[in-house]
């Protein structure tokens, strides 16, 4: 079995702690869409979304600092998540099991054939630094 751990504890010291609430769901919301989309690419939108719905509502099962995330075709979006009532210290954990929640169920789908690119994908994800803003998608769209 792939090591899904690892990589996403990998990109959560590239965006963890050391991000206010909204910069570090920004970054997360990119990464999984970022994931997502080389998924798409492979799996197509009715499965992708029967995963993703699957997947969130396992993870806000066990995280509810996520409740509020919405599943579309292009991935999530932060929907009614509003990252100023977000309890921070519950962020990191809650993404940290979405994402590999995700790559889990993605690895045992395709027998871990799509995990060495996915994984490729999460690595390059970057985090923005404490002053920067999300470059490439606006708060609320997938």
């Amino acid at each position: 079995m792939a090591d899904h751990r690892e990589c996403v504890s990998a990109f959560l010291e590239r965006a963890g702690d050391r991000l206010p609430p909204e910069r570090f769901l920004e970054s997360f919301v990119e990464a999984f869409n970022d994931v997502w989309g080389r998924a798409r690419t492979t799996l197509g939108d009715v499965t992708l979304l029967a995963i993703g719905r699957r997947v969130l509502h396992k993870t806000v099962e066990r995280h509810p600092a996520l409740l509020g995330l919405a599943v579309a075709a292009d991935g999530i979006a932060l929907g009614t998540v509003d990252p100023d009532q977000a309890d921070a210290d519950a962020l990191v954990p809650a993404a940290r099991f979405m994402l590999e929640e995700f790559l889990t169920v993605m690895g045992r789908l395709t027998a871990e054939i799509l995990t060495p690119a996915l994984h490729q994908v999460l690595s390059r994800a970057a985090a923005p630094g404490p002053d920067e803003t999300h470059p490439r998608r606006p708060r609320n769209a997938p």
